[in-house]
């Protein structure tokens, strides 16, 4: 629930406000300021007088591919909705996964029949063909990224460590351990990608049995990573759109001088020809050149943190407003 402002862009006072959560966005319409936050908090200031605003009293944080025609939409305080990809913004079913904890990250199978979602505090919990079941970890890690390629689960949590589980999440095994806090990962045939804070990156070749490191040479974090046809993007804070070639073993930032958007998700389609990326302040940026250069426009307010391709160059944006 922090919040300051400044006349002088020098002095800042700290406002008194109704909430003492997390706050994600700020937007400012002549006099009215308004503010966006964790578990539905939505706040506006009208000259001089802070309101609270009734929402949901919950946020989704990501969306996730489950079949060709459904995608799941997850978030705080253990948040599931399954949603029609003909009709998203109507279409979507609420379900309970049995637990209140917040859901950082998803992953499903090809045809959608097993859906993972996990996040804090240990949180994993496994849909199978419609029925909800929690797999029991007990650690209490937060785990930021999962990712399945069968027949294999792979997650890396924020506290520094990859695992990899062959039997759906009953049981793990850590294949490694670092001091970076992971966030992101992409894993399908066998190659994957984890990112971090600070630019950490990792590449697998053998569906995360081993995982490498190597170096950008960018210090921004990576908030998310593709990889793909010999591309690289690692896609993150501070307007950085981070490209590897790894023919040739080059690393480039292809962002724009003046982006300071902070990139939470992203996709890429034929070899990753083409890149998209969504960030806060509803920035999105466009490649269709292998990340050689992005397109980087403003496209609405609030934070843009999913997206999903469809067919026909459309696509299916998660925003908070």
């Amino acid at each position: 629930g922090f919040l300051a402002t400044t006349t002088n862009g020098r002095d800042y006072i700290r406002q008194s406000i109704p909430t003492n959560r997390s706050l994600l966005g700020l937007n400012v319409d002549g006099p009215t300021v308004w503010v966006t936050g964790r578990n539905g908090t939505l706040l506006n200031k009208f000259h001089s007088q802070w309101i609270a605003s009734n929402t949901t009293g919950s946020m989704f944080v990501g969306i996730h591919d489950l079949s060709s025609a459904q995608f799941v939409e997850y978030g705080d305080a253990g948040l599931v909705a399954i949603c029609n990809k003909r009709d998203p913004e109507n279409s979507c079913q609420f379900e309970s996964i049995g637990t209140n904890k917040d859901i950082y990250t998803a992953t499903a199978s090809a045809d959608g029949s097993r859906l993972w979602v996990a996040g804090s505090h240990g949180l994993l919990a496994e849909r199978d063909h419609g029925s909800w079941t929690l797999l029991a970890l007990n650690r209490d890690i937060n785990i930021q990224a999962i990712a399945w390629d069968a027949p294999y689960l792979v997650m890396a949590t924020y506290q520094g460590e990859v695992m990899r589980s062959s039997d759906g999440g009953l049981t793990w095994d850590t294949r490694l351990k670092s001091d970076s806090q992971w966030r992101t990962i992409t894993l399908h045939g066998g190659h994957g990608a984890v990112g971090g804070n600070r630019g950490a990156i990792l590449l697998t070749d053998d569906a995360g049995a081993t995982w490498r490191p190597v170096n950008s040479s960018n210090g921004s974090h990576v908030y998310s990573i593709q990889r793909d046809g010999g591309v690289i993007a690692a896609l993150g804070s501070d307007g950085s759109l981070v490209i590897g070639d790894e023919k040739e073993h080059t690393w480039s930032n292809n962002g724009a001088d003046w982006d300071n958007t902070d990139y939470y998700a992203s996709y890429c389609l034929q070899a990753c020809k083409t890149i998209v990326a969504v960030g806060n302040g509803g920035m999105r940026a466009i490649s269709t050149n292998g990340g050689s250069d992005f397109d980087v426009a403003k496209v609405t307010t609030g934070n843009l943190q999913g997206i999903l391709p469809l067919e026909k160059n459309r696509a299916i944006v998660l925003a908070n407003l």
